[in-house]
């Protein structure tokens, strides 16, 4: 009885807390998305052709649009920039305005490591596309904290009910058995003036009795009553401890009961967890998780140097695909190049996407030379798979960038993945379907 609202508070607080934090994470997302329609307008007035694709980006942040199809607009704009050969406008004031708000977005009780890696990341960014595919990866992260959180407020507010309605009935069990152990406590009172009424007044009567037959009448009188009080007070505690262990098996079966759905619960709670560490395209791990398998990597490198080699793919024109085959066929694009990495790693690798067309995996215990033959291995694969859309052939190809560990990496996961990024690039520069190593 005690513990009861302890209890109940304890899960009204989580619920509140978490609909708090799904609550800032989508104010948080709808200001990111005016913040690039704000950055937008601040980039207008440099050349028209720059000025309509600002426009289409501007526009699709308004209208909710996918981190994918944002990143997609930010690409037409820097070919857009580059080919009207126009100085960047504002670049400084951009940066800092980008910097201030994912720091906001990476901080609180809980703070996310995914944007804090953002927010650490902004400080290398030198172009407009890393800008835009910065802003684009921070929009995505924030719609899937929202989400998660969501399904974690659902999952703790079931709960809730649940633990509270088993709280009520064991409420309702104490206070049966207290009012059942007051009426048995009465029972005995008044059972005990009965039989003590019954002996004073039989010694009173003895004490003045000067007949010995007439007395003997009287004891066995007094005796046949006490018997019968004896008797209904015997019957009385037999039933009460009939309904109390009756009782007592219903509050022993809905405990055990309790027991199992608090089980089945917390294995729920874990499954959701693991579902939001999923990319819900591709079935793979997301940013967030591999943020987590990288800090973990990074620590056991620390301790036993074990190698470890980090490989980001792009998915080569993958604009293409969508632009003219529609997002239904990117999608099927992405889930098909993560299920062909997927199968041709080992279970200590890694596999996730990180964002848009890109993939990071992580090939534990493997040096560069090997690192790179399995990534020319993976590459080879993908450019084999057979696709078919709207009854024409499609071939997808991926480009790699790679590199491993080294003693000179303190720690820093934005440093190593900067340098395999920088190797992607070169990759792309020189023709794409290529890896390079850093």
């Amino acid at each position: 009885m005690v513990e009861t609202p302890d209890w109940k508070a304890r899960y009204r607080d989580a619920i509140r807390e978490m609909e708090d934090h799904e609550r800032n994470w989508r104010d948080l997302e709808r200001s990111l998305r005016r913040m690039v329609g704000k950055l937008c307008t601040l980039g207008m007035g440099m050349a028209p052709t720059i000025d309509a694709e600002l426009l289409k980006i501007s526009r699709q942040a308004q209208q909710d649009a996918p981190a994918t199809e944002i990143e997609n607009l930010m690409k037409s704009l820097l070919h857009a920039v580059t080919t009207n050969d126009q100085p960047r406008g504002r670049w400084s004031a951009s940066c800092d305005a980008v910097a201030a708000l994912l720091e906001r977005l990476s901080s609180g009780v809980t703070p996310d490591p995914a944007m804090q890696a953002l927010a650490a990341e902004i400080k290398t960014v030198d172009s407009d596309e890393a800008l835009a595919q910065l802003l684009a990866r921070a929009a995505e992260l924030a719609r899937e904290r929202a989400d998660r959180l969501e399904k974690e407020r659902a999952t703790a507010a079931a709960m809730l009910s649940q633990v509270t309605q088993r709280l009520e009935d064991v409420a309702t069990y104490l206070t049966g058995s207290r009012a059942d152990w007051k009426s048995s406590q009465d029972a005995t009172q008044a059972m005990n003036s009965r039989v003590l009424g019954e002996v004073d007044g039989l010694s009173k009567e003895a004490n003045a009795a000067t007949d010995l037959e007439p007395l003997q009448e009287l004891i066995s009188t007094r005796l046949e009553s006490i018997s019968s009080h004896v008797k209904e007070f015997r019957e009385k505690q037999d039933q009460l401890f009939t309904d109390q262990s009756t009782r007592a098996e219903k509050m022993t079966v809905r405990v055990a009961e309790l027991e199992r759905q608090t089980r089945d619960l917390s294995s729920s709670l874990e499954k959701e967890r693991q579902r939001a560490r999923l990319d819900v395209v591709t079935g793979v791990p997301n940013r967030a998780a591999f943020e987590e398998r990288m800090a973990e990597e990074l620590e056991r490198w620390r301790r036993f140097k074990t190698p470890v080699s980090m490989l980001i793919w792009d998915i080569d024109r993958f604009k293409k695909v969508n632009d003219t085959y529609g997002h239904r066929a990117g999608d099927r694009v992405l889930r098909e190049v993560a299920s062909c990495f997927a199968g041709r790693l080992r279970a200590s690798d890694f596999i996730a996407r990180i964002g848009g067309e890109e993939f990071c995996t992580l090939l534990v215990g493997t040096e560069a030379e090997a690192a790179l033959h399995v990534a020319n291995e993976l590459r080879e694969a993908v450019s084999n798979l057979k696709l078919m859309f709207h009854g024409t052939p499609v071939r997808v190809t991926v480009s790699c960038g790679l590199t491993t560990l080294r003693d000179t990496d303190t720690g820093d996961s934005a440093k190593i993945f900067d340098r395999a990024d920088a190797a992607l690039y070169r990759a792309k520069d020189a023709g794409r379907n290529l890896c390079i190593a850093a």
